[in-house]
């Protein structure tokens, strides 16, 4: 499949990612396949993300070595940093500066992400669609790939004060302050997504539900 570079991703994130334009003219940030297991995981994320109403970006295979996270560039609005937005990953620094709808779907990121395990959702790979300092909406999410088999640690780099949390800690922090969680944390314990965890992977059919089981015993004990 042939494409042409627009631009690469910015300095610091993960090194080899750039946007480029397909054949046909969609857009998208393409990647290198490093563990094996890259795009499946990043495709089992976005099954799972949008099982609780979140669109992201799904991946294809490019060649033998890459693929392309499909997000069209949004028409009449920019693709704006998360960055040029905020100083830390904090969702308080984030409240404020971004508009309501922008903050809930932040938000829901972040639930997904903790049902995942999703370990490395730092500012490089979170993005919002405005113009200037006009922020309305949240940019699907791409690079999603550190989630269920490929999640290497347990801290939540997007929450409530940054990096510094679990998790569980995430959870119970949107239980009191996201008005949400109620409807997603039942859809959570749900058959559906039990059924819904059942049709992907094996490995991540069990991650998924050893992490609700962890996440079950979390919120009942506090």
């Amino acid at each position: 499949m042939t494409y042409t570079i627009l631009s690469y991703e910015r300095e610091g994130a993960t090194p080899d990612m750039y946007w480029v334009e397909l054949r046909g003219g969609c857009t998208g940030l393409l990647k290198p396949e490093v563990s094996g297991l890259d795009l499946l995981c990043e495709n089992e994320y976005a099954a799972v993300a949008e099982f609780f109403g979140l669109k992201v970006s799904r991946c294809i295979r490019l060649d033998s070595g890459h693929f392309v996270s499909l997000a069209g560039r949004l028409p009449d609005c920019e693709m704006v940093d998360a960055y040029d937005v905020a100083e830390d990953n904090s969702f308080e620094l984030y409240r404020g500066r971004i508009s309501a709808e922008a903050y809930q779907k932040l938000l829901l990121l972040a639930f997904v992400d903790g049902v995942t395990l999703q370990s490395d959702r730092h500012q490089g790979n979170i993005a919002f669609c405005g113009n200037g300092s006009n922020i309305t909406d949240l940019y699907p999410p791409y690079d999603n790939v550190a989630c269920l088999r490929n999640s290497y640690s347990r801290v939540a780099r997007l929450g409530p004060v940054g990096r510094s949390c679990t998790h569980e800690e995430v959870f119970r922090w949107l239980r009191s302050n996201q008005a949400q969680f109620g409807c997603l944390y039942d859809s959570y314990m749900s058959e559906s997504f039990t059924h819904l965890a059942e049709t992907l992977s094996t490995d991540s059919c069990e991650i998924l539900l050893a992490q609700r089981e962890r996440v079950r015993r979390c919120m009942s004990a506090v």
